[in-house]
């Protein structure tokens, strides 16, 4: 391989490091911040996103547990998933049977 072969090759699989990292993990408060604001602007997959991103990797903040399965289900609606929005909100009710975001689909499902 010539040198300015391996020049190329290196400074391809630097670029691709430093461009294909994962970015940094927001603080759940943001993921919250920034889902509840896609849902308003009805940006529903950035939405979906968010309110994911808190139930995947901040489940220690169970305080967020029940108003984010509630938002995500709700945007699941509006976006015509209906099976998966019914699933999240099953999930709500049975994982928070008491918080008052249960009692808004009560019945409903």
């Amino acid at each position: 391989m010539t040198i300015l072969k391996a020049t190329a090759v290196a400074l391809t699989v630097i670029m691709c490091l430093g461009g294909c990292a994962s970015p940094p993990q927001l603080p759940p408060d943001e993921h919250w911040s920034k889902g509840t604001e896609a849902y308003h602007a009805r940006d529903y997959k950035n939405a979906v996103y968010h309110f994911t991103a808190i139930l995947e990797n901040h489940a220690a903040r169970k305080d967020l547990a029940p108003a984010t399965l509630y938002f995500l289900g709700e945007t699941y609606l509006k976006m015509g998933k209906d099976k998966k929005a019914e699933e999240v909100h099953k999930t709500l009710i049975r994982k928070h049977p008491l918080s008052s975001y249960a009692r808004l689909v009560y019945g409903r499902d």
